[in-house]
């Protein structure tokens, strides 16, 4: 108890942040303090006892810095994240994480975070950049798009066409086909590959603070401001990456349109251009032509980003790569949590082919992850990853187990026209016995009052006395 009335104490102290939490070396919460429940929902009974990726469901132990900082040791300082609680809550923070110690052993880990409305005007600490990429020293390179079919192989080539030149480049493709991994690549492969790249995701930041974030402010232009770079000035010679850039406001679109064309920017408060030398990849996640259709994105806006545009295929338009990933996945996690795991079952990689994987190359490799944390043997088996429900229509099941899987009164000698009469009885005496008369029940199935009698003597249903 001393230790949570003291960090009660700290956070009142400096009356600035506004959450706490604290978690053991395995992420499971020991200590949480939310004083803007308004904010977010989570309460200290939702989380107590439980791991933090459950009450997070947009983080994964590889964007966690809770973790980052269990795996290292080493603290996390002035990380902006955008967080999707358990409650449904859509919540934006800004925070530093720190590892307890005791000698070398790391024991836990806690996070003070300071929640930043949409209406506030951030004014301290570094530039804000959505997300944490732990594994930032090396950005991702043409060599890391794995797969070797027809859709991949043509991304790879268009990739090395345009990596050299200056170029702006619109990315589109689904959520969780790589579209971060291709700007990097495009970055890494080019004459730029030395200066800086830049990435945020436009979605991450309520309009209200993106324009400052992006454009920097100048001292006094409002209160509390400093003067401070925006992420173009940070990507200076480099490459700017704005991922999600239809979740944009049209008049911040229109201001990043004026600095592309002109090459100057403006800080928010500012009174003089600055010159910037930035190639600009945007991605979006929809088609890009609906996000004009539907006026998310400004068509002049959309025709000066797509002089180069790259369509990621989805996982379930490239199949045959399934197994190359599997297996990429499954040496990248024994290196990472030093296990061996051989590979996966027979059935699982089955169950994987006829998969759709609504979730792409993201949500087969934290299926793996899954699995990883789940084996008890070498091989990966299907309970272990759980990736398909038990009505899930991708999986191969014999028609009899598809039937026994929808009915729960069918068994192996009723025929189909027996089910269905048993299913019609069962809805039609239901509606029937819930009505006041034949008329009512007849209207709420929508048959005729006639129909329904012939079905109630047809079936012997009748109301008791």
């Amino acid at each position: 108890m001393a230790l949570k009335e003291r960090v009660k104490e700290i956070l009142n102290i400096y009356n600035y942040y506004n959450m706490a939490i604290i978690v053991d070396d395995k992420g499971i919460v020991e200590y949480f303090f939310n004083n803007r429940p308004d904010i977010n929902s989570v309460t200290e009974k939702d989380v107590l006892g439980h791991n933090i990726l459950e009450s997070c469901v947009n983080i994964t132990e590889q964007s966690s810095t809770l973790y980052y900082a269990i795996r290292t040791g080493r603290p996390v300082k002035n990380v902006y994240y955008r967080l999707e609680t358990c409650k449904g809550d859509t919540v934006y923070s800004y925070g530093s994480t720190i590892p307890i110690k005791e000698g070398d052993k790391v024991l836990g880990a806690v996070e003070i975070a300071r929640y930043i409305e949409a209406g506030d005007k951030f004014a301290g600490g570094d530039i804000l950049i959505e997300g944490f990429k732990p594994e930032n020293g090396r950005l991702y390179g043409i060599e890391d798009i794995r797969g070797s079919s027809k859709e991949v192989e043509r991304l790879k080539f268009k990739i090395q066409r345009v990596a050299d030149t200056d170029s702006n480049v619109l990315i589109y493709g689904e959520t969780g086909t790589g579209k971060e991994l291709a700007a990097e690549s495009i970055h890494s492969s080019g004459k730029r590959r030395d200066k800086k790249f830049v990435s945020q995701n436009c979605a991450a930041i309520p309009p209200a603070l993106l324009e400052s974030i992006l454009f920097g402010t100048e001292k006094g232009s409002f209160t509390g401001a400093e003067s401070r770079r925006g992420l173009i000035e940070a990507a200076q010679g480099g490459t700017l990456f704005l991922d999600e850039i239809n979740t944009m406001d049209v008049d911040t679109q229109s201001k990043i349109l004026r600095a592309i064309e002109e090459k100057k920017i403006m800080r928010v408060g500012g009174a003089e251009s600055i010159p910037v030398d930035v190639r600009v990849i945007a991605a979006v996640n929809v088609n890009p032509r609906e996000c004009v259709k539907q006026g998310v994105l400004r068509e002049d806006l959309y025709y000066r980003l797509r002089v180069v545009e790259l369509r990621l295929p989805a996982l379930k338009e490239r199949k045959e790569d399934i197994p190359e990933l599997t297996e990429y996945f499954i040496k990248l996690f024994n290196a990472r949590f030093g296990k061996y795991i051989a590979g996966v079952s027979e059935e699982l990689k089955e169950e994987f082919m006829l998969y759709n994987w609504p979730g792409n190359v993201r949500e087969l490799r934290n299926a793996i992850e899954r699995g990883f944390n789940m084996a008890v043997t070498p091989v990966i088996e299907s309970c272990d990853v759980e990736l398909f429900d038990k009505n899930d229509k991708t999986k191969k099941r014999t028609g009899k187990e598809l039937l026994k899987k929808e009915w729960d009164f069918c068994s192996e000698e009723r025929s189909l026209a027996q089910m269905i009469g048993d299913k019609e009885r069962e809805i039609i005496e239901k509606v029937y016995l819930q009505s006041k008369n034949i008329t009512e029940a007849a209207a709420a199935l929508n048959v005729s009052r006639q129909g329904l009698s012939r079905k109630l003597k047809e079936y012997g249903i009748s109301k008791k006395s």
